[in-house]
């Protein structure tokens, strides 16, 4: 009789290899930096503005303030219609006679429109702006009697179209800095005294500014 002896290795089953690590998760995407295009406003200022300064008229010296008005419309969120206007009263004494009085006033409304520029500043905008607009005015004079020239008041009224572009500083708590390198007035009308007393020059007029204020939000 045969025995047979089976070996217990034989009918050993391998040990069961440990299963595989997870694999490890997915790396983040880096953030992304977002960035304000240069030509998008920083400032969230849109409220009245306010500007005066000193205008230099073909070499003259003026003062000048000018109340900005925004009305944004579709297509153009940064119209603004400005107003400036001046009034003058002179008053010369004559001795035996009548006084010389002269007065004066000016108006011009400025439809403006501002356009950022590209360059960044953690401390507000710089833009460039553009206006032009008419305006319309009137000297009154009351000149001392003459010989067959009872005293009386006489008048002229001009007109003239204006046009100017200035730099701006516009910063995040208000203020604004214009500078204004170029600008004109054109006379539209060439009035002519009615006394030969006086006379009246229109001419062209270039004019420089500097100017700064503040805008409301």
């Amino acid at each position: 009789m045969t025995v047979v002896v089976a070996s217990a290795a034989a009918h050993a089953q391998p040990a069961s290899e440990p299963p595989p690590p997870p694999p490890p998760p997915p790396l983040a995407a880096p953030a992304a930096v977002v960035s304000t295009p240069s030509d998008e406003w920083t400032v969230d200022r849109h409220g009245v503005m306010l500007l005066g300064g000193f205008d230099f008229v073909s070499g003259a010296r003026s003062q000048f303030a000018v109340v900005y008005v925004p009305i944004p419309l579709p297509g153009a969120p940064r119209f603004k219609l400005g107003l400036t206007g001046s009034l003058q009263y002179q008053q010369q004494v004559v001795i035996g006679g009548d006084d010389l009085i002269l007065w004066a006033y000016y108006l011009q409304p400025m439809p403006q429109y501002d356009w950022r520029l590209p360059i960044e500043s953690k401390f507000g905008d710089f833009a460039i702006a553009a206006e032009a607009g008419p305006g319309f005015g009137q000297v009154w004079v009351k000149l001392p009697s003459g010989a067959y020239m009872p005293p009386g008041w006489e008048h002229v009224s001009f007109y003239t179209f204006s046009a100017d572009a200035a730099v701006q500083f516009h910063a995040h708590n208000g203020l604004v800095v214009s500078l204004q390198p170029v600008g004109f007035s054109v006379p539209l009308n060439h009035p002519s005294a009615p006394d030969p007393r006086w006379t009246v020059s229109a001419d062209v007029a270039y004019i420089i500014s500097l100017g700064a204020g503040y805008r409301w939000r």
